[in-house]
């Protein structure tokens, strides 16, 4: 007879396919965990939901007609709330039996204006979310005792690095969606505006991720593609490590934990990145990073050349950085998020 408990597990996952985004790669990280763990495991991947009537047919018929002793959501606020508001209705029963790992920093705004209707989560067997920030803000619709502080992971070889920049120009490096709304016109802005103020000075600025917008990327910056973390993870952070500073001025509405900020630090890399959301909670001014106001040009600018100007004294963060990294890696954080699935 199986005793194992019998858990689902819902989320994008994009299962053999490189994640498109954080939250893929997160949902494939916890999906090979929970394969390797003693349970009976079922699993709904709701990537491209929108477009597939299959999916959503198989995710209500396991909801509603299948019976699991716990059930594990990690999606987007918007499409686990739609999937809790119908789920109150038709079946408010299995509302105990969920734990929802919030993807994003969105869920407490969307609380607060009444787009989502906090009662389908006062019911919930737990929340997740990354950061002391973002439960501190839920705190005020949720009782403090069904939410826990569970930081983003990555996996990732245990690789030292040389660090120190041995070229004389200087290299910034952005990962991620390039998009609008995490920042990348400010940096292409911000690249002109250094190329005006000293115009004998040489960087780069490249940058990596899927393209969600068309830029016009000219010297200084440069498009390169994809940096495959999944497959090829000591190859990618070797790569990541060549740059001297990672760029991440975001003003993304749903950012939570930022993913790439734990990649720089794993590469040893400083970050300069907006003061938003958990940004604040991760990078100490001057510790680790540097922390400057959204959309400020000027203030990105004045940043990228103080960088440069002080280029050795980026050795120091790089070594912080290293040491911060193993805090975030997936062997040290999945014990205590495992047991909040069962």
């Amino acid at each position: 007879m199986n005793n194992r408990k019998r858990v689902l597990f819902i989320g994008a996952i994009n299962e053999n396919n490189l994640p498109l985004g954080g939250e893929e790669y997160k949902n494939q990280l916890i999906l090979t965990k929970l394969k390797a763990e003693k349970v009976s495991l079922f699993y709904i991947d709701t990537f491209n939901w929108k477009k597939s009537f299959t999916i959503i047919t198989i995710l209500f018929w396991k909801l509603l007609f299948s019976s699991f002793d716990s059930i594990f959501i990690s999606a987007s606020s918007v499409s686990t709330y739609r999937l809790l508001f119908v789920l109150s209705i038709i079946k408010p029963s299995v509302l105990s039996k969920i734990t929802y790992a919030v993807i994003g920093g969105y869920l407490p705004e969307a609380i607060e204006k009444g787009i989502f209707k906090v009662k389908v989560y006062k019911v919930l067997h737990s929340i997740i979310v990354e950061g002391n920030l973002l439960k501190s803000k839920l705190c005020k619709f949720i009782e403090a005792d069904r939410i826990k502080v569970i930081p983003n992971f990555k996996e990732f070889p245990s690789l030292e690095y040389v660090s120190t920049n041995k070229s004389n120009s200087i290299k910034f490096v952005y990962l991620g969606r390039i998009s609008d709304s995490k920042g990348v016109s400010e940096i292409i802005r911000a690249s002109k505006e250094i190329k005006t103020l000293r115009p004998e000075l040489s960087f780069i600025i490249d940058f990596y991720g899927p393209l969600e917008e068309d830029f016009a990327f000219e010297d200084p910056c440069n498009y390169i593609g994809y940096l495959d973390f999944i497959n090829e993870p000591e190859k990618s952070y070797a790569q990541l490590n060549k740059y001297d500073c990672m760029l991440f001025p975001t003003f993304w509405k749903g950012e939570g934990f930022p993913g790439v900020i734990v990649d720089a630090f794993i590469a040893g890399l400083p970050v300069i990145a907006t003061h938003w959301n958990m940004n604040v909670e991760i990078i100490q001014d001057g510790i680790n990073g540097f922390i400057i106001p959204p959309n400020d040009i000027n203030r990105l600018t004045e940043k990228m050349l103080w960088v440069v100007d002080n280029i050795h004294a980026m050795n120091i963060i790089r070594e912080n950085n290293l040491e911060q990294a193993k805090e975030y890696h997936i062997d040290k954080v999945w014990p205590e998020l495992f047991k909040h699935v069962l």
